[in-house]
This record gives structure tokens, sequence and C-alpha cells, in this order.
């Protein structure tokens, strides 16, 4: 309808024009074949009961929750309206008196209040979904495990294994070099040297302990009796070491089938004027009836040295054709004032000791194969 304003001017005004006849109000009136409304569950409106966590837990976990009210849905509308939402149905069960197949990670003798969970299919899917907080660490993971995976038979292990205990090893007999003994002794090598000084025993055993990582070596004392005091030339050598490890034998020192090992010093003359000492090292074993012998390298003796032998060697010395009276060590300190048993490092800067050693080294080698 349009009314015009008091004022003179045009205009116009829409007015709503009321129908004739009754007007209902409220909401129109559902269908006949179409079910009025039915309200919603009284447990789910007052929404779901606090959680109720056993003793000594902090945080709710998916897996077993526990509620304080077991009546959490009753009916079957309140078993829909959950399913449809997605969420896990919590129903009371009875205590637990046997652990079965069915429930072998459920504990046995559980307690009334214990709840049953039933996973909705939301549920399930994100049951897949790895938890990265709780995911346990797989078999063989980190650097250990790499490296047990990519050296089989751990053998990178073994060898830094063995790499530390030589080391403390090391430290340990540089602090006191007499551990070394102790430390390196033992195995299945057990040999005897037909000799009681130090000089001789020592170089041995660490020759044989270098070869066959641990060796017992002992010293015995012995003597030949049917060579010079010191021998000559490569056969004199040879005939006193064999002597020497004889009357050991013979002594009942050792066993019958024990290795034995013996040193024996001597003089020769390669070259006209010219003489050499040299060591002679013998080792026999019955058992395995081995016989090696090696011969250490030379070193030039001074002729005023030789010539003091032959001198303190006279006519009726009965051992004669075997060598001189007088050691070689003798003599030389006495032409020129050094230490009997250290002339060679004096004169040549060479101990000894090094040259029974590497001479040692090579009769434990030649044994070994």
């Amino acid at each position: 309808m349009l009314n015009q304003q008091e004022d003179g001017e045009n205009g116009f005004e829409l007015v709503d024009k009321p129908k004739e006849g009754n007007i209902n109000e409220g909401p129109t009136p559902l269908p006949a074949w179409i079910n009025p409304p039915t309200s919603l569950p009284l447990n789910l409106m007052a929404g779901p009961p606090p959680l109720v966590l056993p003793a000594g837990q902090l945080f709710p976990t998916t897996s077993t929750p526990t509620v304080g009210n077991s009546q959490f849905f009753t009916g079957q509308s309140g078993l829909q309206s959950q399913t449809s939402l997605n969420l896990p149905i919590l129903l009371p069960i009875s205590p637990i008196t046997e652990v079965g197949e069915t429930h072998h990670n459920v504990p046995a003798a559980t307690s009334d209040l214990e709840i049953c969970v039933l996973e909705s299919p939301l549920a399930a899917h994100e049951k897949n979904i790895a938890d990265p907080l709780n995911e346990q660490p797989s078999k063989g993971s980190g650097l250990f495990g790499w490296m047990k995976e990519a050296m089989p038979g751990k053998a990178i292990l073994a060898k830094v294994a063995e790499k530390a205990r030589s080391s403390v090893d090391t430290m340990i007999t540089t602090l006191d070099p007499q551990m070394k003994e102790f430390i390196y002794s033992g195995g299945d090598i057990d040999i005897a040297v037909a000799s009681t000084k130090e000089l001789k025993v020592s170089s041995v055993r660490e020759a044989f302990q270098t070869v066959f990582g641990k060796a017992t070596v002992k010293g015995y004392e012995s003597q030949s009796v049917g060579t010079a005091a010191q021998p000559v030339g490569f056969a004199s050598a040879l005939q006193a070491a064999r002597e020497r490890i004889a009357n050991l034998r013979s002594s009942g020192s050792v066993p019958p089938q024990q290795p034995v090992v013996s040193v024996e010093g001597f003089v020769v003359e390669l070259f006209s004027d010219n003489w050499f000492e040299m060591n002679c090292l013998l080792l026999e074993d019955p058992v395995r009836n081995i016989s090696v012998q090696v011969f250490s390298q030379p070193l030039m003796v001074p002729a005023n040295a030789v010539a003091r032998m032959r001198n303190c060697t006279t006519d009726s010395y009965p051992l004669r054709q075997s060598g001189f009276a007088v050691t070689v060590g003798q003599a030389v300190a006495e032409e020129f004032n050094v230490p009997a048993t250290e002339w060679q490092i004096a004169l040549t800067g060479i101990s000894r000791r090094d040259i029974l050693l590497l001479a040692a080294k090579t009769l434990a080698n030649s044994y070994k194969s």
C-alpha cells in the first residue's frame, strides 16, 4: 500500500497488509509420517565424568583409561551416540583371575574397578600412528647398533677393547718394568733358558712374548763343561749350547719334554786378523722334534783384546782346542777399562741385550712357523 507524506513532497512508503483470517503463532507442525524428536540422554547432556587415574600414574593414556563412574553409558541410545562421536566405549568388567589368550596384555588379579576399552574405528586408526614420545628404540639403533650391523662379528669392538687393554698394559709396564713379566706370562708356550743371567733370560722372554702374545720363560743354572771359557768358531759355539741343554735336562730341573733355549757367545775370525763376537741361540723341543739355531749379528773385536786372549791361553790349558781361557769381555775390559758385560755398547753403541733380542725374535718366529 502506498501512502503520501503530509508535507506535500512526493514520496512513497511500503506498508504490509495483514492477511485475513485466523493467524497461528508458533512452529509449523510436522507431518504425520515424521516421528517427534526425542531428548538427549542425561549422561551426554551432563558431559563425561572426571577421570580417575591409578596410583602412580600422572597422565591419562589412551590404552588403559579409568573413570570414576562405571555407568558412563547406559542403554542402546548411549551406545549409538558414542559410536557416532568416535569416542571409546567404557563398560565395567568382572575381575580377571586368569590370563587367557585373548587377554594376554591384561595383568592377573585386577580389581572390580578395572574398565574394559572398546576401541572405535577412529581409535583403531590412531593406534597405527607411531607416537614419537612413546616410541621405543628399535634393536640395533644408535651408533653402537650401527657398528654391530656394519661390522660382522663385532670385529671393530674387539679391536677397540684390545687397543684399550694394550694401552693400559703399556702404561703399567712403563711405570714398573718388572710388571711386564707378570702381565705377559702364561699361555701355551713354556720355555726354559739354560742360564740364570738376566741379560739372556729377559731377552728370550721378551722375544717369545712379542711373537706369541703370552709365554712363560724361566732361567735355570747350567754350564758347558766340554768347551773352553770363550768358544772359538761356529762348531765350538754350537757344541757349548748343546752341552748346556744336556746338563740342564740331566739335572732334573725341567721335565723331559720341556722346550729349552741355550745362548752361547763366541768369537770367530771371519777374515785374516779380523775377529768378531757373535752369539749362538739354540732351541730344542723333544715333543715336536724341533731343533732351531740362529746366530746374531757380528761385532768387531779390537785386535788388542784378541792378543790378550791368546796370551792368557797357555799350552797347558786342557780345552785349548775349542777356544780361549778368558772371555772376550774380560780381555776388552782390561784393555779399554770398560765394564766386561757392557763393552759392546761402550765400543759400538749397541748393547748385547739388543743384539740378543733381535736374534731371539728370529728364533721365536722360526719356532712358531
